[in-house]
């Protein structure tokens, strides 16, 4: 089978499989736009990991020198386009490797626009990392939230739902909450079932009364399933916990 490798001057998002992520041509049909899904959480919490398991391809840089300041939302064109929007609306056309030198407080956001099928029936958003010592929300990532139908709160396995998880969250307005999902990424990391048992018991306790669902996803193998090039890429994607979402 043919892969196909499609870059936006930066990280490929193409390796794409039939039947997971296929490039379309075609403009989508007109009519309501399709959903938003917001994806946010403290630094290292696997976020951009998350949302290209979700695209089925590597859309975003999940590098830590290529951390990105900035919203990302990711929706469907038929070419592949990087645009920054700036706080005055204007916009311009941009890169990876530009968008370090953008002035970090002057960008609204960066919409990556792809030929995904998947993103037919969802945009999503990618959000800078939340401050963990108590500062106010990225006023960026509080509107990303409130114009989400569905927000994603990312958290580490090794080390879920911290203190400062939680403070951050209850930032958020009630009713942005009561659709929220909280992703358990990485769940590789924990080798053994029983770990696994007693963190998915714990959340269940301490976390899952601030969320709408909880889904616990090993990331890497989420990532691969996604990706996989056979038509057995469904099964490993329900076994990774990303089907849960």
């Amino acid at each position: 089978m043919s892969r196909r490798t499609v870059t936006a001057g930066g990280p490929a998002w193409g390796t794409v499989g039939a039947g997971v992520a296929q490039p379309l041509p075609s403009r989508p049909k007109m009519g309501l736009p399709p959903p938003v899904v917001t994806v946010i959480g403290e630094f290292r919490s696997g976020r951009s990991s998350l949302v290209n398991a979700l695209l089925g391809v590597a859309a975003l840089p999940t590098s830590l020198r290529t951390s990105i300041p900035h919203p990302v939302m990711v929706s469907y064109a038929s070419r592949v386009a990087l645009v920054a929007e700036f706080l005055d609306r204007r916009r311009q056309a941009t890169d990876w490797q530009a968008v370090a030198r953008l002035p970090q407080h002057g960008v609204r956001c960066l919409h990556l626009r792809l030929p995904l099928a998947s993103l037919k029936s969802m945009r999503v958003t990618d959000t800078p990392a939340c401050a963990a010592d108590g500062a106010p929300l990225d006023e960026r990532v509080l509107a990303s939230c409130r114009r989400a139908q569905a927000v994603i709160w990312c958290t580490p396995a090794v080390q879920a739902w911290k203190a400062s998880e939680r403070e951050i969250w209850l930032q958020l307005p009630e009713r942005v909450r009561k659709r929220g999902v909280l992703a358990v990424t990485y769940l590789d990391l924990l080798r053994s079932e029983s770990e696994r048992a007693r963190l998915a018991s714990r959340l269940r306790s301490e976390a899952a009364p601030y969320f709408a669902g909880m889904a616990m996803i090993a990331t890497v193998e989420a990532a691969r399933a996604r990706q996989q090039q056979s038509n057995g890429w469904h099964t490993l994607w329900q076994a990774s916990g990303g089907a849960e979402l």
